[in-house]
């Protein structure tokens, strides 16, 4: 096998710690994992979390939704999201978890299997994208008014498929404003 050993609760795990560092305003480093790989990175610089502050967003009130998605490939173009994984933490405490495996509807790479640890197995069954990003907006609050912080590592390329999923299955963006850990905050 690949030796890769793959922990669903890892995501759950794993956005815990960030988003109670988050919360408590700290600074430091959160390592994730998803699907059998680990990645560390900085959480969000001093400035990003004073441009939250500023921006009238407490982060002791905030609303967070950290998500992570493993998808076929790197570019929307020609990939689709195989798993979307979140948790929405307000004040260090995990008020929602969201997990689902999604069919794609098209193959996933072999290379991406041993990546991830997603197989067509996993998602022969699943939810369709439009399913899942539906599920996934209404469990995220973005169209009740809660307006939560969408938090995610690397968060361009999972907003890219986000929005990508939205358009194509009748969805309007939100447009949260998001804190990208190896970025800066940005609405």
């Amino acid at each position: 096998g690949s030796g890769l050993e793959i922990d669903g609760d890892a995501c759950f795990d794993r956005h815990f710690k960030l988003a109670v560092a988050l919360s408590g305003a700290g600074e430091g480093d959160a390592t994730w994992l998803c699907s059998g790989v680990e990645r560390k990175a900085s959480l969000a610089r001093r400035r990003d979390i004073d441009a939250l502050d500023e921006a009238g967003h407490p982060l002791k009130d905030a609303t967070f939704v950290i998500v992570d998605l493993e998808t076929t490939g790197g570019r929307t173009a020609d990939s689709g999201i195989t798993e979307i994984g979140a948790v929405k933490v307000r004040g260090g405490q995990t008020i929602g978890e969201f997990r689902t495996f999604v069919n794609p509807g098209m193959p996933i790479p072999p290379f991406i299997t041993v990546l991830t640890g997603i197989t067509e197995m996993d998602v022969v069954h699943a939810p369709s994208t439009g399913e899942a990003i539906s599920s996934f907006l209404e469990f995220s609050g973005f169209e009740n008014n809660e307006a939560p912080i969408l938090v995610a590592h690397n968060a361009g390329f999972d907003v890219s498929f986000l929005k990508q999923a939205c358009e194509q299955n009748g969805y309007h963006w939100p447009r949260p404003m998001i804190l990208d850990k190896i970025g800066r905050a940005h609405v």
